[in-house]
């Protein structure tokens, strides 16, 4: 759920209504869950997945129900991240996937790595970006990690997410149904430029500000937002105590703040394996 702070003055014409529905939407699951070609993808993908539990088994759960921590980059720092992006060939976003998924390797010590990454399934077709709704989905990847440099990684991720796009809208209720009632990821990877807002604004509209609570969806829920005024990148890690204790959420956060770092400071070329000894692991 995101809530919208706007500063309006009246417009001169209301805008012309949307022809698309939110029913155009629901149809497209609907037929993404009963397609026998979705289930296979998906069947397949399930087999290849690692089952959800390491964050937990780093520490015991403790009481509470909801945290959040922030590691803001500033604008300098997105500035260096999108240019080791650009480097590799990849957009930003597959970059910061790579690099949640080496934090996620840093601190549970495997290479093979399951994430979940939001999808948006918005239809395609004419008014569809006018359309106000849910459009996300949550879809299990699985990536091998061992022997890859950032380049590598970073193109796998985007290879990987290229090949899941005909397959999205597969209905992640389906997806629990196909696992034998089981969360197939335990950390959930989110990213958002909502570069729309900046297009927004002018006579008679400026957005002041948002606020995305995030704390229904997954144990650990990873979330990049890049801030569409100055490009500085805010990354909110909302966990669930019962399921990952503040400890395990701490040293990934400490991984990730530590990776993201070399990025900024040497791009590509940083110092170092991609997967060293877990952080607070003795090398």
């Amino acid at each position: 759920m995101a809530t919208l702070a706007f500063a309006v003055e009246p417009l001169e014409a209301a805008a012309a209504p949307v022809a698309a529905s939110y029913a155009e939407f629901v149809a497209l699951e609907r037929q993404a869950a009963a397609a026998p070609a979705q289930r296979r993808f998906w069947r397949e993908r399930l087999a290849r997945a690692v089952l959800p539990g390491r964050l937990a088994a780093l520490a015991p759960p403790a009481g509470g129900v909801h945290r959040r921590m922030q590691l803001r980059q500033a604008p300098a720092r997105s500035a260096r991240l999108e240019a080791a992006a650009t480097e590799a060939g990849v957009p930003l976003k597959s970059l910061l996937l790579a690099a949640h998924l080496a934090a996620l390797a840093r601190v549970d010590g495997q290479a093979m790595q399951t994430t979940g990454v939001e999808f948006n399934g918005r239809p395609e077709v004419p008014g569809g970006d006018r359309l106000v709704g849910v459009f996300n989905n949550m879809l299990p990847l699985t990536l091998d990690l061992g022997g890859l440099d950032w380049r590598e990684l970073a193109r796998a991720c985007l290879r990987e997410e290229r090949d899941m796009l005909p397959w999205r809208r597969f209905p992640y209720a389906e997806l629990l149904r196909l696992n034998g009632a089981r969360a197939p990821f335990e950390a959930l990877f989110v990213y958002t430029h909502f570069h729309a807002y900046r297009a927004a604004e002018g006579p008679g509209l400026r957005i002041t500000g948002h606020f995305a609570n995030d704390q229904t969806y997954m144990p650990l829920t990873v979330h990049f937002n890049r801030d569409h005024r100055d490009g500085a990148l805010e990354i909110l890690l909302d966990f669930d105590e019962r399921q990952v204790a503040a400890p395990a959420a701490e040293r990934f956060a400490r991984a990730l703040q530590q990776l993201l770092d070399a990025l900024c400071a040497a791009g590509l070329a940083c110092d170092g394996p991609l997967l060293p000894h877990p952080v607070g692991a003795p090398a």
